[in-house]
């Protein structure tokens, strides 16, 4: 009996190192950088210059409660970069389009610009368990 819990256990490690090696790569990795897209009040949105703006920063989590958060993006450059994106915004779109927002990819929840002092831009967000805009 000895032998069979031994088996046992050698199988179920391995079992493990397959499954924690296969889904490791399929986790998200939060890129250094986001796509801009600007947005109206009412949701309506378009990618700034055809998804060709990337901005640098990273993905920074606000907790709410243990199972509840919104995430912005913090750029490395500060207020002027996100001013002058929301300018664009409005010179390419129009007036109504006064966000400009990251996001990561198209089905992306709404996300809002940060800076270090974790101050917010204004703007649309989601929190986790929201569904997401689908474009």
């Amino acid at each position: 009996m000895h032998f069979a819990y031994k088996n046992k256990m050698i199988y179920s490690s391995i079992i493990y190192i397959i499954l924690l090696t296969i889904l490791i790569p399929v986790q998200k990795i939060y890129a250094k950088e986001a796509y801009v897209y600007c947005s109206t009040k009412d949701r309506h949105w378009h990618w700034l210059e055809n998804k060709s703006v990337n901005v640098s920063g990273e993905w920074v989590y606000i907790y709410l409660e243990p199972t509840k958060y919104y995430q912005f993006f913090k750029v490395n450059a500060g207020k002027d970069l996100v001013i002058d994106l929301k300018n664009r915004c409005k010179k390419e779109f129009g007036q109504d389009f006064i966000y400009a927002q990251p996001a990561e990819y198209a089905t992306d929840y709404w996300h809002v610009f940060g800076y270090a002092d974790n101050s917010l831009e204004p703007g649309i967000y989601d929190y986790l368990g929201d569904f997401p805009r689908f474009r």
